[in-house]
């Protein structure tokens, strides 16, 4: 009578996590899958410096081994940026995601500034209507704007922009910028000094491209 060996047990390797990253320029967006929707995202994110630091990553978290670093600058959290939400709101939305959740992040150790644009600039925002970056506050974001039609036009983007590797072009005609409404009357000035001010990103949300 022949005896079968016994199959080695598969329980005996970890379970693999899905996850992905796109990575530009020091950014990146990082998207971990959840194996069941009341699974924590096992990640501590606390204010340092003003920023939305990674802190800490568990052993057990979705987001091991998938590029995701302490240390890394949170920008947003499922399409939410750092700068409309508190911290205990982002985790809790992340938290109580059922499928998946998408960071995104400045990689620690990587350079900003006027003067060192990345390769390409990744939006913080998941609208395609909206193009938002990060910059420090009294920054100046480096476009300029005039009226055209009563409309609120971009009409130079500076070397080294905020905006510089983005989807942005002179000529395309904004709404609001960093929530303030330009849609049925347009100040360039006012909407430039609205654009410095704020921090750690600056928004723009556009109107249909001709």
């Amino acid at each position: 009578m022949s005896t079968r060996e016994p199959r080695p047990s598969r329980r005996s390797k970890p379970m693999k996590r899905r996850s992905s990253s796109c990575k530009k320029g020091g950014f990146a967006s990082i998207t971990a899958r959840k194996a069941y929707p009341s699974e924590q995202i096992g990640v501590s994110i606390k204010e340092v410096d003003g920023r939305a630091t990674i802190t800490e990553i568990l052993d057990d978290s979705i987001f091991i081994d998938s590029g995701l670093k302490v240390g890394d600058i949170l920008l947003s959290l499922n399409g939410q940026s750092t700068r409309d939400a508190f911290l205990s709101d982002l985790i809790a939305s992340g938290n109580g995601a059922e499928d998946k959740v998408t960071m995104v992040v400045r990689q620690a150790g990587a350079e900003s500034g006027l003067q060192k644009s990345p390769s390409k600039r990744t939006s913080l925002s998941s609208n395609p209507n909206e193009l938002e970056v990060e910059k420090e506050k009294d920054q100046d974001v480096g476009i300029r704007f005039k009226v055209h039609d009563n409309k609120l036009m971009v009409s130079k983007i500076l070397r080294g922009s905020v905006f510089q590797d983005t989807d942005l072009k002179v000529g395309d005609l904004v709404s609001k910028v960093n929530e303030m409404d330009f849609y049925s009357y347009a100040d360039a000035d006012y909407a430039l000094k609205i654009a410095n001010k704020r921090g750690p990103s600056v928004k723009l949300q556009l109107r249909q491209r001709n």
